[in-house]
């Protein structure tokens, strides 16, 4: 039996190195060069990834494209209603007086879409100087009336020894929303953040009586609730106990919560459990309910294969005994659980150490027969 858990553990090891990042597809579409749009499936990933470009599926089933500038000029997320698109930007090299600066395209997030429309854009480390007290790792590209303004905090100005960022957005910001008084009053005291630039354009708005599409910016975490059935095979490894051929049928849910981790998770599973056995040279028989929880580390996932890992803890409680005899180890159980799923079917090795001496190792394949999905506000 040690020989089975030392195996187990290697494989989560080399698992764990070859497989260091879930990808998950999420609904979607894509718009392209000519504007016809494509419906299907995109991963979503890291923000440095996305803004050159994006992996599309038409279906789960099909084979990866991936989409960059020079094929699509938006894509978007249908559930979590998250919107990027292609916008060019101009990024400055060096400070004070040096102008030097150099055109670069990215796929940046849309926070309101309408007459006005607000693009955040990314920056990467190499791209701003995060030196400078106060630099953000973002710029916004606004487009009103027609004319596109990019608002940045690209001329930090020396104090003393330091350089910091200024607040020349401000007048840049006045000039554009001229002839709103509630406009420029919140202007003359705003900072260069989400909140302060939605709650500037629904002032205007009311200057204006327009309205936009305000995409949410940060996409409220949807619960997703895969429901399973299936069985297992229990094997009791402890002092006296000989034999075994424990069964059970299992009814499991995996809780995913893709707004807040795209890694972690956790799964509740019921057991009904029928322990055979013997115990020194008596025949024993229960059975028990059996509940366990587990908090999952998801190492790699696509559509068609996913590899996880679980930790947490199992209780036990006999419902009926068929013949006199212990019963199955402690009624808590610590349990470690690697699983691997193929499409809609988990198979899982589990280890379960009991507060006494013993182990039950438990070999389970678990069937998915639905999902159901949770709004969390």
């Amino acid at each position: 039996m040690k020989t089975l858990i030392s195996t187990l553990l290697l494989i989560i090891s080399l698992t764990s190195t070859l497989f260091s990042q879930p990808l998950i597809f999420e609904g979607g579409e894509v718009t392209m060069k000519d504007g016809t749009i494509k419906s299907g499936y995109l991963i979503k990933d890291t923000k440095w990834k996305m803004e050159k470009g994006i992996t599309f599926k038409p279906e789960l089933a099909a084979d990866e494209v991936f989409y960059s500038a020079d094929d699509i000029t938006s894509f978007r997320f249908t559930e979590a209603n998250e919107e990027y698109r292609l916008v060019e930007i101009d990024i400055r090299k060096g400070k004070g007086n040096v102008e030097k600066w150099e055109k670069k395209q990215k796929f940046s997030r849309v926070l309101i879409d309408g007459d006005i429309t607000l693009i955040r854009a990314f920056l990467n480390k190499s791209e701003y100087d995060s030196r400078v007290v106060g630099s953000q790792g973002y710029m916004y590209i606004l487009f009103k009336d027609g004319e596109k303004h990019q608002i940045d905090q690209q001329d930090p100005v020396l104090i003393g020894k330091v350089w910091q960022v200024s607040y020349s957005f401000r007048p840049k910001l006045r000039h554009i929303f001229q002839g709103c008084q509630a406009a420029e009053e919140h202007i003359m005291k705003m900072e260069f953040q989400d909140s302060e630039f939605l709650a500037l354009i629904r002032a205007y708005e009311g200057c204006r009586d327009i309205e936009a599409n305000y995409f949410t910016i940060k996409a409220s975490p949807n619960a997703i609730y895969n429901h399973q059935v299936g069985a297992s095979f229990l094997i009791i490894d402890a002092e006296g106990y000989n034999s075994p051929a424990s069964l059970s049928a299992a009814y499991g849910g995996e809780f995913r919560f893709p707004g807040l981790s795209r890694k972690l998770g956790f799964s509740l599973t019921g057991e009904v459990v029928f322990y055979n056995y013997r115990y020194t040279s008596n025949f024993v028989s229960h059975i028990f309910a059996k509940q366990k929880i587990l908090v999952n580390h998801y190492f790699y996932e696509t559509p068609d294969f996913a590899f996880q890992l679980g930790g947490g803890f199992d209780w036990q409680f006999p419902l009926t005994s068929l013949n006199e005899g212990p019963g199955p180890l402690s009624i808590t159980l610590f349990d470690l659980t690697a699983k691997m799923r193929f499409k809609k079917t988990t198979f899982s090795i589990s280890a379960e150490n009991s507060l006494g001496p013993g182990r039950i190792i438990s070999f389970y394949i678990l069937q998915q027969i639905g999902s159901s999905r949770l709004g969390i506000k």
